[in-house]
């Protein structure tokens, strides 16, 4: 069998059941949350407060993986006119991680943001770059068991964002997109667009193998890129 005939075959049967898995459980949790919306709406305001909160947790995740996948269709068609503008880094960590908290967060999972003391511009595509970090993050605090860490630091012309974790860790390089996923759960397209954004960025997405002897022993992934348009 061809490489060829080995991605249709997966992208035909294995991609199309990991789709379905990863629309089909918040979506489940949605409605679900709806039917007790009806027995409590007029006796149990905390709880309907509850529930209204898991039912938009559950739309927001399934609308994120759906901006994955146009998401990656673009980059996969070269159809992504990108656009940098100064922006401030740490209002866009800080705005990353507040989202990312809100869809993600984990009972016991500490997340730790690091950021410079003065005001940080760097040329960039904010959407994408948002879109970028957030999936980092958010596979960080998937994966941690206890902390996920993203912090943003300039090193002369280069603006640097690392997201770690003390889960199990993983590797390098990272997999081209519609490669099968290493792990059971996912799609196996975030790191494929993190290394594409920072491409297009002039830079590199970097991934460091997990280090026993670090604060946070699990995933290191790094993307690095230039502060001014090159």
């Amino acid at each position: 069998m061809s490489d060829a005939d080995g991605v249709d075959g997966y992208l035909r049967t294995e991609f199309l059941e990991r789709i379905a898995h990863e629309l089909r459980g918040p979506a489940g949790v949605t409605l679900g949350a709806l039917d007790e919306l009806a027995l409590v709406a007029n006796s149990d305001s905390a709880r309907l407060e509850m529930l209204l909160l898991m039912a938009r947790r559950s739309v927001q995740r399934v609308l994120r993986t759906a901006e994955r996948l146009q998401r990656s269709a673009q980059l996969e068609a070269g159809a992504v006119d990108w656009a940098r503008e100064p922006c401030d880094v740490r209002q866009l960590v800080t705005s990353v991680v507040a989202a990312v908290e809100l869809l993600d967060a984990r009972k016991g999972i500490a997340v730790v943001a690091t950021l410079p003391d003065a005001p940080c511009v760097a040329l960039l595509d904010g959407p994408w770059m948002t879109v970028a970090l957030s999936e980092l993050l958010a596979n960080a605090i998937r994966n941690a068991r206890t902390t996920a860490a993203v912090s943003a630091t300039r090193d002369g012309d280069m603006m640097r964002f690392s997201v770690t974790d003390d889960g199990v860790g993983f590797s390098g390089p990272a997999l081209k997109r519609f490669s099968r996923p290493l792990r059971r759960q996912g799609l196996g397209l975030s790191l494929a667009l993190v290394e594409d954004v920072a491409r297009a960025h002039g830079g590199q997405l970097t991934i460091d193998a997990p280090d026993s002897a670090s604060a946070l022993p699990g995933a290191r992934v790094h993307l690095t890129f230039p502060i001014s348009a090159t």
